[in-house]
């Protein structure tokens, strides 16, 4: 594994146990903007999945709203 990848499972390890960006940056000694981007994609990531299972969901309730005659 390249040293990126570990540098990039070990932020977002630390992320997961609740540590800030800036206590990350500090520990790990590298640039407080590489792991703000690491932090943002990481919760663009989860807010697409989101979208994803509502759009899901509206999909659905809409397949049984016409199922039974709702729509």
């Amino acid at each position: 594994m390249s040293k990126m990848a570990e540098l990039a499972m070990e932020i977002d390890d630390l992320i997961e146990q609740g540590m800030t960006v800036k206590f990350i940056a500090a520990k790990l000694g590298i640039p407080f903007q590489m792991v703000q981007d690491e932090f943002d994609n990481r919760e663009n990531l989860e807010l697409e999945k989101q979208y994803e299972y509502l759009s899901y969901a509206d999909e659905c309730a809409n397949d049984d709203a016409q199922y039974y005659g709702e729509a």
